[in-house]
């Protein structure tokens, strides 16, 4: 096996996660076990990230502007069906009691 088929093979697994990303942010409550632990693993980092950065917002290292966009960000994420059942389902638990009172601040509805 040459770089190439190595690149390749790495380029179909690329493939296969954002599918499983995409389908779980519309369809995760009907996926089986296996597979809704695969999108909690990938959207996890995503909303630790935002949680990381609204830690420092609390600090001033982080400007407003900037915090208003994370916010829009996690908005349009859990406003999908499934990636908001996986934040009712598995998400909250996941994260800090105040990154979660935030994130349910945002997606309330309204």
């Amino acid at each position: 096996m040459d770089w190439n088929a190595v690149g390749a093979i790495g380029e179909v697994g690329g493939a296969i996660g954002v599918i499983v990303f995409y389908d779980g942010a519309t369809e995760f409550q009907s996926f089986e076990e296996r597979k809704q632990f695969r999108y909690h693993t990938m959207i996890t980092p995503l909303l630790a990230t935002f949680e990381g950065g609204l830690e420092h917002a609390k600090d001033g290292a982080v400007k407003p502007a900037l915090v208003e966009a994370m916010h829009a960000a996690i908005a349009r994420e859990l406003e999908r069906p499934g990636a908001r059942a996986w934040w009712e389902t598995l998400g909250r638990q996941t994260f800090s009691k105040d990154f979660a009172d935030v994130v349910d601040g945002i997606v309330k509805p309204h």
